[in-house]
C-alpha cells in the first residue's frame, strides 16, 4: 500500500512540475512583429562647381516605401552635415538627391557616411535609422 502512496505522491508531483513549467513572463510583447527597416543603396556623381572645383552628388534608392525626415551625412573629413529632407515620401526604387536641387558637395575622398531618419510608409509605420555608406575615390 505505501508503495501505491508514494506513486500517487510522485504522479501528482510531476503533473504539478509539468503544469508549471510554461513561460509566464507578462512583460513579453504580445503584438505582430514589426516590419524589418529599409535598406538604401547609394550612389554618387561627380560634377563641377561653379568656382571650377570638383563637387559631389548623392543619391539613395530606397527598398521599402519610406517618408525620410532628414539624412545626416559624415564626410570622410570635416563635421556632420544634416540635410533636411522635408519629410517627403520616397517609393520603393526611386532615386532621390541628397542635397538641394543645383547643389553639390566639395569632393572628399573616402568613406561617406548617411544616416537616414524617418518612417515606413505602408505596413505598421514603425520608425527607423539607418546607416549607408558609400566610398568616393580619388
Amino acid at each position: 500500500m505505501n508503495i501505491r502512496k508514494l506513486f500517487s505522491t510522485v504522479l501528482i508531483v510531476c503533473f504539478v512540475a509539468v503544469g508549471c513549467s510554461g513561460d509566464s513572463n507578462p512583460t513579453a510583447p504580445t503584438g505582430p512583429a514589426q516590419d524589418p527597416p529599409p535598406s538604401f543603396s547609394m550612389a554618387s556623381v561627380k560634377v563641377q562647381c561653379n568656382d571650377g572645383s570638383d563637387c559631389i552628388q548623392f543619391f539613395s534608392r530606397p527598398d521599402k516605401d519610406v517618408l525620410v525626415v532628414r539624412v545626416e551625412i559624415l564626410p570622410p573629413v570635416g563635421n556632420k552635415i544634416i540635410f533636411n529632407a522635408g519629410s517627403v515620401t520616397v517609393v520603393r526604387g526611386e532615386n532621390v538627391g541628397l542635397q538641394d536641387q543645383n547643389l553639390a558637395y566639395f569632393r572628399v575622398s573616402g568613406e561617406w557616411k548617411f544616416t537616414f531618419v524617418g518612417n515606413l510608409a505602408t505596413g505598421d509605420k514603425t520608425s527607423f535609422e539607418v546607416v549607408a555608406t558609400i566610398n568616393v575615390g580619388a
